[in-house]
């Protein structure tokens, strides 16, 4: 049935169903979102701890330019995600684990949405809702979904600045202005270098438009504004950054983080030629099974592409904007699966746009199609649901475990001494725990790490000291060599041990025992508030 026929999917649903399309998208999005914010959380995997230090630190010790971890070590990327997880914790009045994941997930829904929009433009709206919910149930978007990290929002703005781009090429949009204002938000979330697939694609869509009858409109010198809105943006942001903390901004995001991971990853590089397959590979681990849809996808645009010049110019697009930036990413020499994410929406249009023209060669009635994807999200959304709410092997890992335990013991010591009580977090074997960020995080402070043998003397004085030790034994002998006392005053509540990777060697669990120079019962809470040693002022309120 062609796509002209009485039957076809673009003609017997009318118009008015295009519009609950994104209705249908929305409530996927938020069934998804609430399986994994009700499931036991996995904050201490993927650095998770990492981001919450930062958000913690803009709202406890007010560094807004740029933000410290607990050792005092400059943050590695720009602060926009900081910002927005800090907005979204006010309401709250301390960090929550909610309000440092939001941004990130309403990022995917509006990615959601975008996918969706973008390929209704051209490719027709069952392409875009096909592409949609394919990210959205790929492993992917059910990790980024509800993750304090940076990808989604990346994803959204680096995506978003190429369609863009597009849009402003090919004359559908007057200016450029909507392109730099994505791309300098882009670069204040993680840097510059998601955009260079987006240049990359132009450059070989303009050589390739050389061939086309139809003209291009041009687009004049309308590209500057934009380009001073985004030296305005991110130059400002440096400038601010460099007045708070110096040439240490530059050495960090530059140096260390943008040049240190394309050229030589802090020394944890590889041999290119064992590692350049692996962005293809995360690619497809991301975006499976779907990604053999857009391997589908990309020879369709090479060997049968679009007739109407506006579809074709668009699937040619995004195909060089994926092989572009494989081949960027394979050329890097830091190659961690998660930096592929700005590439993932490519992959999905690709994927929608042949999917649609599959269910148009079965010749599946509409209501068919929809039965077949209501039917399918259920099973998925209860899948979903027993994976992350009762799987043994999801909630026994050591990340889930790790987290549940932090947290409980934040909840213990906050209920018995409340938060305002200062505690010390000294730096064992020359860094801290990550476990202490994580009691931190969970107890709503922000506190620096000292040295070890601060923390002891301030133990072997005769004010109450309070401190968050990985290794009790070793602190207790340390205080007891200098002539003070420690006391377990809260212990670790999880687990010790858990079978590795390999199930036949059992692998340490981060534990933390929160230990004081004085019984618990004689340390008070009051008393604790009062006169404990070291320790920040808590709350959010600058410094």
């Amino acid at each position: 049935m062609s796509g002209k026929s009485s039957g076809s999917l673009a003609t017997v649903v009318g118009t008015a169903c295009w519009r609950w399309m994104a209705c249908a998208l929305a409530l996927v999005w938020l069934g998804l979102f609430l399986v994994r914010a009700t499931a036991p959380s996995d904050f201490m995997d993927n650095s998770q701890d990492r981001q919450a230090g930062y958000v913690q630190d803009l709202l406890c010790n007010g560094n807004i330019a740029c933000q410290l971890d607990q050792n005092g070590v400059l943050c590695a990327k720009p602060p926009l995600y900081t910002w927005l997880a800090g907005a979204c914790s006010l309401p709250w009045g301390r960090t929550t684990e909610l309000g440092l994941q939001l941004p990130n997930s309403l990022a995917i829904l509006a990615c959601v949405l975008m996918l969706w929009g973008v390929g209704r433009w051209r490719f027709g709206a069952w392409a875009g809702f096909f592409a949609a919910v394919m990210f959205l149930v790929s492993p992917g978007g059910l990790r980024w979904i509800f993750l304090a990290r940076t990808d989604g929002l990346y994803m959204l703005l680096v995506a978003g600045a190429a369609v863009a781009a597009f849009r402003a090429w090919t004359g559908a949009v007057r200016g450029w202005g909507w392109f730099w204002l994505l791309a300098a938000l882009a670069t204040l979330t993680k840097g510059p270098q998601g955009l260079l697939p987006v240049g990359a694609a132009l450059a070989a869509c303009s050589w390739m438009e050389r061939r086309e009858p139809e003209k291009l409109p041009s687009g004049g010198g309308r590209w500057w504004p934009g380009l001073l809105l985004f030296l305005a943006l991110c130059g400002g942001w440096l400038a601010w950054a460099y007045a708070d903390f110096g040439a240490a901004v530059f050495h960090k995001m530059f140096g260390e983080e943008l040049v240190g991971h394309a050229l030589n990853s802090k020394g944890r590089g590889e041999p290119l030629w064992q590692t350049f397959h692996k962005p293809a590979l995360a690619l497809f681990q991301r975006f499976a099974p779907w990604s053999l849809l857009t391997l589908a996808g990309l020879w369709a645009v090479f060997r049968r592409p679009a007739v109407e010049a506006g579809a074709r110019r668009l699937e040619r697009f995004l195909a060089w904007y994926l092989l572009s930036g494989l081949l960027m990413f394979s050329l890097a020499s830091h190659k961690r699966q998660d930096l592929i994410s700005p590439l993932v929406p490519a992959a999905a249009w690709l994927a929608g746009r042949e999917a649609a023209r599959w269910m148009e060669r079965l010749r599946w009635r509409p209501r068919v199609v929809l039965a077949v994807a209501a039917a399918g999200w259920a099973v998925l959304a209860a899948a979903c649901f027993a994976y992350y709410h009762f799987l043994p092997s999801r909630n026994s890992q050591k990340e889930v475990v790790q987290t549940q335990a932090l947290r409980l013991m934040a909840a213990e010591f906050e209920a018995r001494f409340g938060r305002e009580c200062p505690v010390l977090y000294p730096l064992e074997g020359g860094a801290a725990a990550r476990g202490q960020q994580a009691f931190q995080f969970f107890l709503g402070t922000m506190c620096r790490s000292v040295p070890m043998a601060e923390a002891v003397r301030a133990f072997s004085g005769e004010k109450p000291a309070v401190a968050a030790v990985t290794n009790a034994g070793a602190f207790q002998a340390a205080v007891g060599a200098a002539g003070g006392k420690c006391y377990d005053i809260v212990s670790w509540s999880g687990v010790r041990e858990l079978p590795a990777a390999s199930g036949k060697t059992l692998e340490p669990v981060v534990m933390l025992s929160i230990v004081a120079n004085m019984p618990a019962g004689e340390l008070g809470r009051s008393g604790c508030r009062e006169s404990c040693a070291g320790g920040q002022p808590t709350g959010m309120k600058r410094n």
